[in-house]
């Protein structure tokens, strides 16, 4: 029996004592481990199980009575004291690691001890504490609901800022992040717009607006990256969802650097939606490779992490270049050899282009 500790005395003192009393039919009881010395000729190992009966007791007027306090562990086949376990008292078996399990005159054990001194303290002190934790915690619930909604609001103003900027395709910060800065970016500058006509916003920036590290105000550039993270991966897998419950798409991929002239490779797909054409970007690939091979393989290892079964994919299209829609060779190509129906569409923006350059030489 491990006596509990800290948050577990506060949590089993209002949890009682109902959902650990292990309770069987009559003569189902697993049998006590009991452990006799070296002299003695009684062998180890189970022997005599507790009787059901001893559960309940009968007062001096003949009702019988329910021993809420009597736990029983199959483990060892023996009994305990919740309140004695539970207030850490140690001054006999009902309370010890070992527990209670000597079953001659029970009937008198168990009733000397409901008698002792010991165990009444221990009742009236989870009683007590009981009382005290309702009490506290009647005090600090509403405290707590009126901090969540506080953090909440402030939350909801910062999330609709950030799919503002990000729909419209605008730059989150600035060269500085200081509120009250011509160069703090979009993304605080709108907060101190919103504020000038809300009062709960102008009061968080007055209060928390420029706290520096340790003191949260959720309007920080990490916070700020980490729910632009939280809403792509939840955009990303509503995506996913919706390609799999339409199961049928086509691709089209094409290669780009970014600042740090790494090439990426931007995977967008086409699928119908309740009858309606929908076009969606995935992912940027970062690349290793331009060759067919390389690309091909990148691209089938990406729908098989998403679970997208890319047998159903019916159309692929890329720019003209060599590496992508070579007959023999090309990414297109590959693509075909494992599905033969992603036919292979050369992209009209990029021929249309190569017209325009050819017609204006």
């Amino acid at each position: 029996m491990i006596l509990p500790t800290g948050f577990h005395v506060a949590y089993w003192v209002q949890q009682g004592p109902d959902d650990c009393r292990n309770e069987y039919n009559a003569n189902e009881y697993p049998a006590s481990v009991r452990h006799y010395g070296p002299t003695s000729s009684a062998p180890k190992g189970r022997k005599r199980s507790v009787n059901s009966r001893l559960f309940y007791t009968t007062s001096r007027n003949g009702e019988s009575q329910n021993r809420q306090w009597l736990l029983f562990s199959p483990l060892r086949g023996s009994v305990y004291c919740f309140y004695c376990v539970l207030m850490r008292s140690v001054k006999d078996k009902f309370c010890m690691a070992e527990g209670f399990s000597s079953w001659e005159n029970v009937n008198e054990r168990m009733k000397m001890h409901e008698q002792t001194e010991s165990d009444i303290n221990c009742i009236l002190g989870d009683h007590n504490m009981r009382n005290e934790n309702a009490s506290i915690g009647h005090q600090i619930e509403p405290q707590l609901e009126n901090s969540k909604q506080y953090w909440v609001n402030v939350l909801r103003h910062a999330v609709a800022v950030i799919r503002f900027l990000a729909q419209q395709g605008m730059a989150f910060h600035g060269d500085d992040k200081i509120l009250r800065s011509v160069h703090n970016g979009n993304f605080l500058g709108i907060l101190e717009l919103i504020a000038q006509f809300d009062p709960f916003l102008q009061s968080h920036l007055q209060q928390y607006g420029n706290a520096g590290r340790g003191v949260p105000s959720y309007i920080s550039s990490t916070i700020v990256e980490e729910l632009i993270h939280l809403m792509a991966d939840k955009m990303h897998a509503a995506i996913v969802d919706e390609l799999k419950h339409a199961k049928y798409f086509s691709v089209s991929v094409d290669s780009t650097p970014d600042l740090t002239h790494v090439h990426q490779l931007t995977v967008i797909v086409r699928y119908l939606l309740r009858g309606e054409p929908v076009e969606c970007f995935m992912t940027l690939l970062q690349l290793g490779s331009h060759k067919a091979e390389v690309l091909a393989q990148d691209l089938l290892d990406y729908f098989k992490a998403e679970t997208v079964d890319f047998s159903n994919c019916r159309g692929q299209s890329y720019d003209n270049a060599s590496n992508m829609s070579g007959k023999f060779t090309g990414m297109q190509a590959r693509l075909r050899d494992v599905n033969p129906v992603a036919f292979y569409i050369p992209c009209t923006a990029h021929s249309l282009n190569l017209i325009g350059v050819s017609a204006a030489d």
